[in-house]
């Protein structure tokens, strides 16, 4: 059985605390305690956080209660997008780097974001790109493999030497090896960057907004 009473008992929480915290369903939350429903990964990501404890801790040290949870979080995981911080953006799924479980923040379940391929999803802060993205969004993005290719002001998510930058790209037509990027916030003026500056990008292909 996972060890989230033990752990909620030492942190001095009530179920309802918990409860409270996660958003989880009383009733949901209790049947997790005792062991009578499988936690999904999603879940279990936010009663860790909840109760400022590992997955590894919740899991416990049994070799087959670890094989056991490991089996049902790659189950649970298929289908969910992961919401990764955006200084981790660099890593995710490029060359040797990847992006672990201890980074990724959150998983979304979003139906209409399956056809469209979404590779993970960051939420932006800031007002550069008011009003098309608000600080607080959380944008789905994939992952371009050719980026020899852009379509003219497209909003991009852009991995640079100068951190991750989202932006509407333009060319400059002097200079082949310059990118113009734009906000469509006017009090932010425009700027060029060069593309061997740029690590990877992706295009947005999705957006979760609460008001």
């Amino acid at each position: 059985m996972l060890k989230i009473r033990e752990i909620r008992n030492k942190k001095k929480l009530t179920q309802d605390q918990v409860v409270e915290i996660t958003g989880i369903k009383k009733r949901s939350y209790v049947d997790y305690e005792n062991g009578k429903v499988d936690v999904p990964f999603s879940k279990l990501q936010n009663i860790a956080r909840c109760l400022g404890a590992s997955i590894a801790e919740i899991v416990g040290e049994t070799e087959e209660l670890q094989k056991q949870v490991n089996s049902g979080l790659e189950n649970s995981k298929e289908g969910f997008i992961p919401l990764i911080p955006i200084d981790a953006m660099a890593g995710y799924g490029a060359g040797e780097m990847v992006v672990s479980d201890n980074d990724i923040m959150d998983y979304y379940k979003v139906p209409d974001f399956d056809s469209l391929k979404a590779d993970f999803i960051i939420k932006i802060s800031g007002d550069s790109m008011e009003p098309s993205y608000r600080s607080g969004d959380m944008l789905a993005c994939r992952k371009i493999k050719d980026s020899s290719f852009f379509v003219w002001g497209r909003t991009y998510l852009l991995n640079t030497d100068q951190g991750p930058l989202l932006k509407r790209l333009f060319e400059v037509q002097d200079d082949k090896h310059m990118l113009k990027c734009v906000s469509d916030n006017n009090a932010y003026p425009p700027f060029t960057i060069p593309k061997t500056s740029i690590y990877d990008l992706s295009i947005i292909v999705g957006l979760v907004r609460t008001e």
